[in-house]
């Protein structure tokens, strides 16, 4: 009986030691393929968060890239102390899809000293970091004298009434840090940050049933752009007057960056809605705030060049993320626009 007892036992650890042998070995592979440093609570709440200073990242999920944060917790080859421009945007700008070098910020600021402009571009794309929180966030990133534009990303325009309220209400979502506890540790394994992000982007819907709703089948959405145009503009009114108020007289410029779909006849289709898409241009022209819509840019490059503006070879084309095409023709864009509004004086 004590014989079966000390096998058992002895089974079990050696059950214990290789599994433990397996998961040390799996984070070591794991760290050259997705490695991701840790985040904490922004002390100066210009995000929801910051990443850990000048730590080292690599990411080969979506993209081939690798690099190493600021001083200060942001995507930039270096941290840039009273900056003229800065970005604001989501994981499009904190681009950890691509080289540092290859992004919209580096190639922003590679243009403007290329044109004896002078000033200095800051990347403080967050992942998480939608417009609108960007737009939350507003006021503290335009609060420095120094800053004379703040670029705001987005991949989306048409937003719903109550979307722009839990905006003016404060109660827009919030991303936590965790600095204790088991969740803390388990960040610092690649394994089991894979993991979790994996099903974070939807690895259980492969093995669980489908289940049917409004919003999944698109009524509910359907059903709240039906809204009259008049309704539509008055909430974008609201929007656009809380960028203005938030901007600190600071030049606003906002880029919208669609992903089309290529279709039989060889074009690009993109389901920007024509409604919200007046309303939001109307009201930034009202409020004297730029706005740079790259569809016909997407457009060009796909029939000129054959190259998309989102996606990647590890990844799927016309999907996912900003690719180095599409953070180089948003860094031209916003360069023409910032040289001919310091040529003009005013918004385009």
């Amino acid at each position: 009986m004590q014989k079966k007892s000390f096998i058992r036992a002895v089974c079990f650890l050696r059950f214990c030691a290789s599994g433990l042998t397996a998961t040390l070995v799996l984070n070591l592979l794991f760290s050259f393929y997705y490695r991701l440093p840790l985040h904490s609570d922004n002390p100066l709440h210009m995000t929801d968060y910051v990443w850990e200073k000048n730590a080292p990242w690599v990411k080969l999920t979506e993209g081939i890239s690798w690099g190493r944060m600021d001083a200060n917790g942001f995507n930039n080859r270096a941290a840039v102390e009273n900056p003229d421009v800065i970005i604001l945007g989501s994981s499009h700008m904190e681009a950890m899809n691509v080289f540092q070098a290859e992004n919209t910020a580096s190639l922003l600021q590679d243009a403007l000293l290329e044109s004896g402009s002078g000033f200095s571009v800051y990347n403080r794309g967050i992942s998480g970091h939608h417009f609108l929180k960007c737009v939350k966030y507003l006021g503290e990133n335009t609060r420095a004298a120094s800053v004379k534009y703040a670029v705001i990303e987005t991949s989306k325009i048409d937003f719903t009434a109550q979307e722009i309220e839990n905006l003016l209400s404060d109660t827009i979502d919030f991303t936590p840090s965790y600095s204790t506890g088991i969740l803390f540790y388990l960040q610092k394994l690649p394994l089991f940050r894979l993991f979790y992000t994996q099903v974070h982007d939807g690895l259980l819907k492969l093995f669980l049933p489908r289940k049917s709703s409004a919003i999944e089948t698109g009524t509910k959405s359907e059903n709240e752009k039906k809204g009259s145009t008049d309704s539509i503009h008055s909430n974008y009114e609201k929007l656009f007057s809380y960028i203005k108020e938030n901007s600190n007289g600071k030049k606003i410029i906002i880029f919208y960056h669609p992903t089309g779909t290529p279709e039989k006849s060889g074009n690009l289709a993109f389901s920007t809605s024509a409604d919200y898409f007046l309303a939001f241009s109307e009201a930034a022209k009202k409020h004297g705030i730029s706005f740079i819509d790259l569809t016909d840019a997407t457009e060009d490059l796909w029939q000129t060049q054959h190259k998309t503006t989102h996606g990647f070879c590890t990844g799927t084309a016309f999907s996912g993320h900003l690719n180095k095409n599409g953070h180089a023709i948003a860094a031209k864009a916003l360069a023409d626009v910032i040289l001919r509004v310091e040529e003009n004086g005013v918004a385009f």
